[in-house]
């Protein structure tokens, strides 16, 4: 088609006839309906500006769908990288990061580097997990060390009278030994484990994200991200921190406190069981025991030899140090089973 102008003629194609109506329809219906939204308020400026846009060429019908076509790649490659996910559950952002994670399965649900929860236990969860997961894998973490300052006052202690549990404790030099779970196979099973240890170590008000190691190699994390419950060591922020206290203090409390899940003896004895069991008895573990034995056979005394742990005869524990089972060499870039 061509249009005559007094000095120049000017050559239009059909598509661009099509394009230009395209524009002219959808520029008048988009305004209209943005006059019918913004009537109420008397304000036609955006919907004005609309309808000058559209006939600009700015909002074509092929653009919209090539734009939609870029927010849904977007939104795919975003959701198709585990990494976002687990830079949220760093952050401590749980709620963003089940989010992806979730959005993440849904797209991908073979791909094995997808979303698994690993959470590490170090006192209880060691010998009794009460959970389902897929793997259990026996190793330890760094930096931080065992230490019983944190109040139970619903399981193996009451409100008047709190037991001792564990938390950890920051400690450069230190490594703690336990046993990190694996819990895989969808958002569903992930949302179940979480409910229960939220129940469960509610006294806990931190979720730390830790490297996790083996003992075949101490350099380079066997799992990286790996959740821990921990405390804040602060007896303002946090009601349940109960901070360090003298050994035999600490024992009197732990050998006479009790709670609908039991009694506070019982959570050291088989804390210091499971230790020897996985084959790394810890030596403040073992003097807190022993020193609880002692209070008990104040109150019923004689003890007979043969009811004392095997363990509690140990002097000292063979768990090594930092220093001795990591060497002084540079620590490998992280990577994840």
């Amino acid at each position: 088609m061509v249009y005559k102008h007094d000095s120049f003629d000017v050559v239009v194609s059909v598509p661009d006839i099509l394009t230009l109506l395209d524009e002219i329809v959808l520029g008048t219906w988009l305004s209209l309906y943005l006059i019918m939204l913004e009537g109420a308020y008397a304000d036609y400026k955006m919907a004005s500006n609309a309808l000058r846009e559209q006939f600009c060429g700015r909002c074509t019908l092929k653009r919209l769908d090539e734009a939609e076509k870029d927010e849904k790649e977007l939104a795919h490659q975003e959701y198709s990288d585990p990494s976002n996910g687990n830079e949220f559950f760093k952050k401590q952002e749980y709620h963003n990061a089940m989010r992806y994670h979730t959005e993440d399965i849904k797209r991908n649900p073979k791909d094995p580097r997808k979303m698994v929860m690993w959470v590490f236990g170090y006192g209880s969860l060691v010998w009794n997990p009460g959970f389902h997961y897929d793997k259990k894998v026996l190793g330890f973490i760094k930096g931080y060390k065992r230490v019983f300052d944190l109040a139970c006052i619903d399981h193996r202690g009451t409100p008047e009278h709190p037991a001792r549990t564990c938390t950890l404790e920051k400690d450069e030099e230190a490594i703690c030994w336990g046993t990190a779970f694996c819990v895989r196979g969808g958002p569903e099973e992930e949302r179940l484990a979480m409910e229960y240890l939220e129940r469960r170590e509610c006294e806990y008000d931190l979720k730390t994200c830790v490297d996790f190691y083996k003992e075949d190699d101490p350099l380079n994390p066997a799992v990286t991200g790996v959740m821990v419950f921990t405390s804040t060591p602060d007896k303002v922020s946090n009601k349940y921190y109960l901070g360090p206290a003298p050994l035999e203090d600490m024992a009197r409390q732990i050998a006479t406190a009790n709670g609908p899940c039991g009694n506070n003896r019982d959570y050291l004895f088989l804390l210091e069981k499971a230790m020897h069991d996985i084959g790394h008895e810890e030596e403040y573990v073992i003097e807190l025991a022993n020193e609880v034995r002692k209070v008990l056979a104040e109150k019923v005394s004689p003890v007979k030899e043969s009811r004392a742990s095997p363990v509690a005869k140990k002097s000292k524990s063979n768990v090594p140090t930092a220093h001795q089972i990591l060497p002084h060499q540079p620590e490998a870039v992280a990577t994840t089973l």
